[in-house]
């Protein structure tokens, strides 16, 4: 339990600083791959400011040079690799609704 709350505070933790590992899918793989010009399909109307105010890089406008995707892919992995750690099936940090 001790081992599942430090990877879930850590995930949420990295979250602050790069909102765009917040979430998964087509949507949010297009979102990247084009530089962030689609809007993220999985939130609407968006992020709020209290979950953006942090981030490094800014998920509402374009990349402003690769280093910044690059920093985006490599938060993505670290959450990624810190959720299979911590033993979470496929990256889910929720157990699944009954």
């Amino acid at each position: 339990m001790l081992v599942k709350g430090g990877v879930g505070a850590a995930v949420g933790l990295l979250s602050l600083l790069f909102p765009q590992t917040l979430f998964w899918g087509e949507g949010s793989l297009q979102h990247v791959l084009d530089g962030q010009r689609t809007p993220l399909s999985d939130v609407w109307p968006g992020l709020p400011p209290a979950l953006t105010a942090r981030a490094l890089v800014d998920v509402s406008s374009p990349f402003p040079a690769p280093a910044a995707a690059v920093a985006v892919g490599g938060a993505k992995l670290l959450a990624i690799a810190l959720a299979c750690a911590g033993g979470f099936p496929g990256g889910a940090m929720l157990p699944p609704s009954k």
